[in-house]
């Protein structure tokens, strides 16, 4: 095994774990942030910079690994929550290519689109989830939108520091 490979497993596995965390962060701090029923899901917010930095296959692999742990916490729409997830990661991982990842803007327009992709999905596939209240379900899932992109900074960043993704570029050769 090469020492990129060895990186690439060891950004997978911390990225995971921080899928991890944020489920329990999730469960602990979400609903007592939230403001009139709108509320972070810090468990997008983490796939959704972690798959960006990581790539399309491994950003599949931990959006899948999200999918898995939103549905068991959720229990139900177990299948929609694991196809949505799964196929978020697998946007924002394929985001990596189209993109400058250390640009200020990159951070809220990746959280932004990733978690419009997970929730259309996640509508589609789960209709019965909104389809009787969905004014309702409009404003929170708006709700969430604006405060997945207010904490993706953080977020991002935290993720950077822990040397996820490729190392920063240097077109201009400043450092040596």
């Amino acid at each position: 095994m090469t020492e990129a490979n060895m990186t690439s497993g060891r950004q997978t596995f911390i990225v995971a774990l921080c899928i991890l965390l944020a489920h329990v962060l999730q469960g602990r701090v979400s609903q007592a942030i939230a403001i009139r029923g709108a509320h972070p899901d810090f468990p997008l917010i983490v796939l959704a910079c972690g798959a960006t930095l990581l790539g399309g296959a491994r950003g599949t692999m931990v959006g899948l690994w999200s999918g898995l742990l939103t549905g068991a916490v959720a229990s139900v729409n177990y299948g929609s929550f694991l196809a949505s997830r799964t196929l978020a990661g697998a946007f924002a991982g394929n985001l990596q290519r189209s993109m400058i990842r250390d640009s200020i803007v990159v951070p809220p327009l990746v959280v932004l689109s990733t978690t419009v992709v997970a929730e259309f999905i996640y509508a589609v596939m789960a209709p019965n989830a909104w389809l009787h209240h969905w004014r309702l379900w409009l404003r929170d899932t708006g709700g969430e939108l604006v405060y997945n992109m207010v904490l993706s900074y953080p977020i991002y960043f935290l993720l950077r520091k822990m040397r996820i993704g490729h190392k920063v570029e240097d077109p201009f050769a400043l450092r040596s």
